[in-house]
């Protein structure tokens, strides 16, 4: 079985348990390039095959584990000045807080071509 059998048999198996629960990952109907864009306005980094099939089957997971998983679209969307989403504007919001409150997190201590957020909540 490869990885991405692996993705469809999980988000098979939470369907399994009834929508009351979970939510599930919107299917991507958009083709994926294989890269992942970083903190850093237009550059991105190439992806691990699990990530590649994350990316190629599914865009956002809304209350996934670890919160909500983000799309590539997401991703991109935060290199806005302007956020017109309250759900990224939020991310975006804490993604500057930790930059300059938290002195040792990971976003004050990396430049930005070298972080992606893949999740936040």
């Amino acid at each position: 079985m490869d990885i991405c059998e692996n993705i469809d048999l999980v988000v098979n198996k939470l369907n399994s348990f009834g929508l009351e629960f979970t939510s599930f990952p919107k299917r991507n109907e958009s083709s994926f390039e294989g890269k992942i864009p970083t903190l850093k306005k237009g550059v991105y980094r190439e992806s691990s095959p699990m990530l590649r099939c994350r990316f190629e089957k599914y865009k956002r997971w809304e209350n996934a584990s670890h919160g909500c998983w983000l799309s590539i679209d997401d991703m991109e969307y935060l290199w806005g000045k302007s956020i017109k989403n309250d759900f990224l504007e939020g991310v975006k919001i804490q993604i500057d807080s930790l930059r300059s409150e938290w002195p040792n997190h990971a976003l004050s201590l990396f430049r930005d071509e070298r972080i992606s957020l893949f999740a936040a909540s």
